[in-house]
């Protein structure tokens, strides 16, 4: 079943995504939300961002980055962390899922989580060997195979760059 299948299976054959969308949206007023290209949310300014609606991924999207929201995700000091509020906010958005009458495709959750593995992946890798590092607390890393140290950037929406220290 693909995913347009599964939201038209699993909401009123009525709605369209971008309704059921609104729907959601007005369930949780007290958020901001905030048209964008893409989804996220922004701790900082208290403001999610999302695109509209077309297809059950968006709605999925937008659940899960409610799930944020609700969850108060705001810093993480390792990326351990930060894969943890991810799969933290796709359990939430699952829960609240049912609240719409929306089931949500686990093959999706584990492909958006996937990203976040080898995102995590490719910081600790050292760039002097190549091999895996291990991130210290204060968010930089050292090789378990040569002396390298380095910082990573962000890189959640631009290209990762590691520095070495």
């Amino acid at each position: 079943m693909t995913a347009k299948e599964a939201l038209l299976a699993s909401t009123p054959a009525t709605l369209t995504p971008a309704e059921l969308a609104g729907r959601i949206r007005s369930a949780y007023g007290d958020i901001t939300f905030v048209v964008d290209d893409d989804f996220f949310w922004s701790a900082g300014d208290e403001q999610l961002h999302y695109r509209p609606a077309e297809t059950a991924e968006d709605i999925w999207c937008l659940l899960h980055e409610i799930g944020h929201a609700r969850l108060k995700h705001a810093d993480y000091t390792t990326d351990v962390e930060l894969l943890g509020h991810e799969v933290d906010a796709w359990e939430w958005a699952r829960k609240a899922a049912g609240r719409f009458g929306v089931a949500l495709d686990d093959d999706f959750i584990q492909d958006q989580l996937d990203t976040y593995r080898f995102w995590l992946h490719a910081r600790s890798r050292c760039p002097d060997c190549q091999q895996t590092g291990l991130q210290h607390p204060g968010g930089h890393y050292a090789c378990l195979n040569c002396p390298a140290t380095w910082h990573a950037n962000d890189a959640r929406r631009r290209r990762l760059q590691r520095t070495r220290l």
